[in-house]
């Protein structure tokens, strides 16, 4: 924690506001992507539909080779 305190301090004023305003947007974003789980009942039993359910956990594969990435 205080590794990143202390690269954050570091930081630019313009830079932080330009990841502030980077990570408002992102998140922005990703907010309105947001969708309700929902369920359809059918005469004879059948149950269609979706559940939205967070994940405690993930990967993530990030290839090689000589792209950059962040």
């Amino acid at each position: 924690e205080k590794d990143f305190k202390r690269a954050y301090q570091s930081l630019d004023n313009k830079i932080k506001n330009i990841l502030t305003q980077a990570a408002k947007r992102i998140e922005s974003y990703h907010l309105s992507q947001k969708v309700n789980s929902y369920f359809m009942y059918e005469e004879k039993g059948t149950i269609l539909g979706q559940k939205i359910s967070p994940l405690a956990k993930v990967g993530i594969y990030v290839p090689g080779g000589k792209a950059l990435y962040p």
